[in-house]
């Protein structure tokens, strides 16, 4: 299950973020360096793009 809220990956955001209204997948164009992977085992996986222009993506393992 994935949580209501999440904060963006970026270090120099962290804004709170929606993954139920902010998921979007990554764009093929997108620089490698606005994109923040995080292991989270709790959840299922998701990808959220922030209004700072960086993905936050989520899942219980590093291939997610």
């Amino acid at each position: 299950m994935n949580p209501e809220r999440y904060l963006c990956a970026n270090p120099k955001c962290k804004r709170t973020l929606l993954p139920a209204y902010d998921n979007q997948p990554i764009l093929p164009f997108t620089r490698p360096e606005r994109i923040h992977r995080v292991v989270d085992p709790t959840v299922t996986g998701f990808t959220v793009l922030c209004g700072c222009g960086h993905y936050t993506v989520v899942g219980p393992n590093e291939e997610s």
